[in-house]
């Protein structure tokens, strides 16, 4: 089992990581929802600019470069649409997969494909499979800008009127709804024409058709990018909400095993702890009763040794380890009186200059002679 408090780090890494993804799926659910907003405004707006232009077109036969059926197709533009960023699921994948079969499906008819790149991380991609990226750009983020559409949408024009190019489609997700956004390829030039027998609008036209769909058709395909744009930047917004509250889940998983596994780890060690005090607490008694026993010895070898050394035994063999320093000579009153010291008034023999020790005032303890008589004392 792994200690405390490595299981503590891990802990706080995963906490730290759990406030991150919890952050970003509150950012991304807000953004999706304003988003949603504005792709509906332009929705609206694209389905009326449509419809303008079938009722306008549906009264007769219309001849304009951008309305037809694409028929051999040479060289084709494929527009990509991507992320900057990542920690959105799958979201690129499944995009840039969808374009790996239309170029596929390109090459199979032996037509040339000019992609148009949107977003840094289909860049990087092809970059790394080794195609060639004939446009790409990374300023469309969550709020494309009408300005960089259009700049697009009329490159892309342009090209188709210069006949570069014979067809136009993009690569992207659709959404359908807060659940659903498949991926979807959508062609965008040339306009498909509309159905014989259309409803007309009845209009009266004051100038020319042709100078009136020159205005319109252009601006209908610039509506279209920017829809199909604010889409892509929507189905994004909602893969990194479900993406983040996937990984947010995990982290709260994660979460109640380490913590399980941190609360064994502090039980174990707080109850060896606990034995360890129980234990020490335990050996405290014997311990004292074997100093007891040690005193007790050592007093019983010093009164044997005593014993031993007043009744005339050797002192070195029987005394205890402390006295057996001293020298062998007794001391009796025979070496007191060749010291050529008196012995004191009181009848005592005096202290010991060997040991220190004061003997009874009738008899030296170590001679057992009688006490000296005064005279000799004096």
């Amino acid at each position: 089992m792994a200690k405390p408090r490595e299981i503590k780090r891990k802990i706080l890494t995963i906490t730290g990581t759990r406030k991150l993804t919890h952050t970003m799926e509150l950012v991304a659910t807000s953004r999706s929802k304003q988003n949603q907003v504005r792709m509906q405004a332009a929705k609206l707006y694209a389905d009326g600019m449509a419809a303008l232009v079938r009722e306008l077109a549906g009264g007769g036969d219309i001849a304009h470069p951008l309305i037809g059926v694409p028929g051999v197709v040479q060289r084709a533009a494929v527009v990509v649409i991507t992320s900057n960023r990542g920690l959105c699921g799958g979201f690129n994948a499944q995009v840039l997969r969808a374009a790996e079969t239309v170029l596929r499906s390109l090459e199979g008819e032996r037509a040339a494909a000019h992609v148009y790149m949107i977003g840094k991380r289909g860049g990087a991609r092809f970059r790394h499979a080794g195609r060639t990226v004939e446009w790409s750009s990374t300023a469309f983020d969550d709020r494309p800008k009408v300005a960089d559409v259009n700049a697009l949408a009329d490159r892309l024009i342009d090209a188709f009127l210069a006949d570069a190019i014979q067809k136009a489609i993009v690569v992207s997700a659709r959404f359908r709804s807060a659940g659903h956004q498949p991926v979807e390829v959508t062609p965008l030039l040339p306009i498909a024409p509309p159905a014989r027998g259309a409803p007309h609008g009845g209009f009266l036209f004051h100038d020319r058709m042709d100078a009136m769909l020159d205005e319109l058709l252009p601006r209908a395909v610039r509506t279209q990018l920017l829809r199909l744009l604010l889409e892509s930047s929507t189905c994004e917004q909602i893969a990194r909400r479900v993406a983040m509250k996937a990984a947010t889940d995990n982290a709260d998983d994660m979460l109640k095993v380490y913590r399980r596994m941190f609360n064994r780890a502090r039980q174990s060690s707080i109850t060896l702890e606990l034995m360890d005090v129980i234990g020490g607490a335990s050996a405290i008694p014997s311990r004292r009763a074997a100093a007891a026993a040690r005193r007790r010895r050592t007093i019983r070898d010093i009164r044997k040794g005593e014993r031993s050394w007043i009744t005339g035994g050797s002192y070195r063999s029987s005394a205890p380890p402390w006295m057996r320093s001293f020298p062998s000579t007794s001391c009796r009153r025979s070496t007191m009186r060749s010291s050529s010291k008196a012995l004191p008034a009181t009848g005592r023999c005096g202290s010991c200059a060997r040991c220190s020790s004061t003997w009874a005032a009738t008899a030296c303890a170590r001679s057992r002679s009688p006490r000296p008589p005064a005279s000799r004392a004096a």
